[in-house]
């Protein structure tokens, strides 16, 4: 299996900067996880914990262009879906928009947890390498 490069940010000090991890493999098959807590790497991790390592790395791996391009298609699709509900079955205004919302939730909550199931080697990378400001967040 190869190895791959991935980006990861971390503090570095005078400021935040990219840096480069290197030789960052997949050791485990990719799954889908229905909320950050369930992910192996951070189930041993407190709530105030995990709440850091989600403003730490979760923050920044939002921010990657192929994640923002696939939530833009999401909310796209999302909206047409609501607008040919109220084509085909005569719903008003409020019940598109609230079956746009209902679908937008959910679907975008999956989109979230396959992307972080996909990011789960870096996430728990990222766990590695800052264990002390981890530890100190709790």
């Amino acid at each position: 299996m190869s190895r791959s490069r991935l980006l990861c940010f971390s503090e570095v000090i005078g400021g935040s900067s990219p840096s480069l991890t290197s030789d960052v493999k997949p050791a485990h098959h990719m799954g889908l996880y229905l909320t950050a807590s369930r992910i192996p790497e951070m189930a041993a991790l407190t709530r105030a914990q995990r709440r850091f390592v989600k403003r730490q790395c979760f923050f920044w791996l939002f921010h990657r262009i192929p994640y923002r391009v696939g939530s833009g298609l999401l909310s796209a699709a999302c909206v047409l879906l609501g607008c040919y509900l109220m084509q085909t079955f005569h719903w008003g205004m409020w019940k598109g928009a609230a079956a746009t919302g209902a679908s937008l939730s959910v679907l975008g909550h999956l989109h979230d947890m396959i992307w972080i199931g996909h990011w789960r080697p870096e996430v728990g990378r990222f766990i590695q390498l800052h264990e002390a400001e981890i530890k100190a967040a709790a």
